[in-house]
């Protein structure tokens, strides 16, 4: 799982195709999300939910599921703080 921030002329997808091209998984493809301005969260698993927590400081919660291999879930937060 990645936190790209100041992501700004992309969408998640272009993200993810890229990443697909760069670093491929041996299985699948990279799922992304962007939901503020300028994070883009990756992850080798799926998202299973994702919210804009606060546009003014660009704040992003991402649901990952990790699969059986784990007993819970994993949230992460994306943060990218304004600047001054």
């Amino acid at each position: 799982m990645w936190v790209f921030c100041e992501v700004w002329n992309h969408d998640a997808q272009e993200v993810a195709d890229l990443l697909d091209v760069l670093v491929p998984l041996p299985s699948g493809s990279w799922s992304a999300v962007k939901r503020d301005q300028g994070n883009v969260v990756v992850s080798r698993f799926p998202i299973l939910q994702s919210w804009l927590i606060s546009s003014t400081y660009r704040l992003t919660g991402v649901l990952l599921d990790l699969g059986t291999d784990y007993t819970t879930d994993l949230l992460v937060i994306a943060c990218h703080w304004r600047c001054c």
